[in-house]
């Protein structure tokens, strides 16, 4: 009998978690470990494929290990505090119980919806924000002139079946001892057997400040890259970058845009921007460096080629260079490598220059948006050539206008220019803190339709990208927009015709002050302005 009391006074020792176990989940290991016991070899060879198949395919995952990364320590949090709600109030009685439980949810939720403004905070935080003095806004050179969209259309409609054009990038390169600046784009396959087996083996390089696209033959360049964005498996740009990361690279970075453009020898080479997560309780996107892919040769032996696909398919294709050691590589300061996503989140984070309550529902005092129109060919932000702006030489930035944060005002704010080369410095300029009452980017093709009662605007021919265009005219510093007209067919795809451009004085509300100007004679437009 007294045997007996012992061991139920043994098996009282065991709390709710062991009877859980015990009784739930251990039961479920039973029949794996009778099968592993009748077949250790299979056992053991289907463990070793199933890891080699989560290796090999890393890739398609990798984006879950990110969402956990970013995810865990905001969950832990929660699960904690809602915890320490039950362990608090479980001896209370039932009511009590109630009320406690409604006062943490209610605050559960309000800290989930402020969540967001809290990580944007710590961001703006984080950031080197120079703001610049009135009348230092600095002159943009080397404009485009024509969009992106139409440029791609261009490229794309002069393009064979089998093949498409990647995304134009606006990037520097050298022509002896000037810079230049180009649009870039790959002619990728675009048929499926193309896209496993095939490789890019051309770069298109067509000059920014090019009216009418002239697709010659000296604008292209021969290539063999084995890798590309529209590619597929091992030769994928997005799963060739995955699978360089390390373990501790792993779970911090993304891989992004794609870009084509020549290094320091003058060889055409490609970048694959990369996105780091920083922080743990209130994670970050910034510039994380660029992953360099060089070409291959096309007529490499046999044993070369199956060597080279082997290591890409074991562990990717490219050269990691951190953005410390962005300023050694000369081909890559001041060109446009940085991801869009980290500088749109910078200027996210930017609501917060009107104070820490300014982007807050219901406030808004002094918030700040991004304009991007909807009927609009292309989104900010836009690269743009920028001269020396306080200790930096001219280079490329990514340019964004900022109005108020209610729909209906169209006052530009600022402009914010962040060097496209991920350079960890943001340039603002209050337009508005100065005095200067300017139209935004989101009012100037109202002002464009009311300068040209005659011209036909509508679906098919629509204003386009306005792009600041900063000029000093007649001894004065303006700030003014460029911008192009497009022209689409019935199908909404972009036709480049003749290109029409216009420059519009935000100063003013009248169609008196939208300038139509000469594509081709760039010099003469200070002459228009300053009449």
């Amino acid at each position: 009998m007294t045997e007996v009391r012992q061991v139920e006074g043994t098996e009282k020792q065991h709390g709710m978690v062991y009877w859980f176990l015990a009784n739930t989940i251990v039961p479920l290991f039973a029949p794996a470990r009778r099968m592993f016991a009748a077949h250790k070899l299979a056992v053991i060879v289907l463990c070793a494929v199933i890891v080699l198949v989560v290796l090999l395919f890393r890739e398609t995952w990798q984006p879950a290990v990110v969402l956990i990364r970013l995810y865990t320590v905001p969950l832990a949090m929660a699960f904690l505090f809602l915890f320490f709600v039950r362990l608090v109030s479980k001896r209370a009685r039932w009511g009590w119980q109630m009320v406690v439980w409604v006062i943490a949810l209610v605050l559960l939720i309000g800290a989930t919806a402020i969540y967001p403004y809290y990580a944007l905070w710590v961001r703006y935080n984080s950031l080197n924000i120079e703001y610049l003095e009135k009348g230092e806004m600095p002159e943009t050179d080397h404009e485009r002139l024509l969009p992106l969209s139409a440029v791609y259309s261009t490229v794309k409609a002069n393009t064979g079946d089998s093949k498409t054009p990647t995304e134009p990038v606006f990037v520097r390169k050298k022509e002896g001892t000037r810079e230049v600046f180009h649009w870039s784009m790959a002619v990728e396959p675009n048929y499926w057997w193309r896209q496993i087996f095939g490789s890019i083996t051309e770069v298109w390089s067509l000059p920014g400040n090019d009216p009418a696209l002239r697709l010659s033959e000296e604008k292209k360049r021969a290539v063999h890259f084995v890798v590309g964005p529209g590619l597929w498996l091992a030769s994928n740009s997005h799963t060739a970058a995955v699978r360089t990361l390390g373990p501790i690279r792993f779970w911090n970075y993304e891989a992004h845009d794609v870009r084509f453009l020549e290094d320091d020898k003058g060889e055409v080479v490609q970048i694959v921007s990369l996105l780091r997560w920083r922080g743990f309780l209130a994670p970050y996107p910034e510039f994380g460096g660029v992953l360099i892919i060089q070409q291959v040769p096309e007529d490499a032996p046999l044993l070369d080629v199956i060597a080279r696909w082997a290591k890409r398919v074991a562990f990717g294709d490219g050269d990691w260079i951190s953005p410390e050691d962005i300023a050694h590589f000369p081909y890559l300061r001041g060109q446009n490598i940085m991801p869009y996503k980290a500088s749109e989140y910078i200027v996210e984070s930017l609501r917060f220059m009107g104070g820490v309550l300014a982007p807050m529902p219901g406030y808004h005092e002094g918030d700040v948006r991004v304009p991007n129109l909807e009927d609009d060919t292309n989104k900010q932000p836009y690269a743009t050539f920028f001269k020396s702006v306080r200790n930096l030489p001219g280079m490329l930035y990514h340019y964004f206008s900022l109005e108020p944060y209610l729909k209906g005002r169209h006052g530009q704010m600022a402009s914010v220019l962040i060097p496209a080369d991920g350079t960890n410095r943001v340039f603002v300029y209050p337009h508005q803190k100065y005095g200067e009452n300017l139209n935004g980017v989101s009012n100037i093709a109202g002002q464009i339709r009311a300068s040209r009662r005659d011209y036909k605007f509508g679906t098919e021919n629509k204003p386009s990208e306005h792009r600041p265009y900063v000029k000093v005219i007649d001894g004065v510093k303006r700030f003014l927009w460029l911008t192009t007209i497009v022209t689409t067919d019935k199908d909404g795809k972009i036709v480049v015709g003749k290109t029409e451009l216009t420059i519009t004085d935000p100063a003013s509300t009248s169609g008196d002050d939208v300038f139509w100007v000469d594509p081709r004679d760039q010099e003469g437009w200070t002459k228009l302005l300053s009449k």
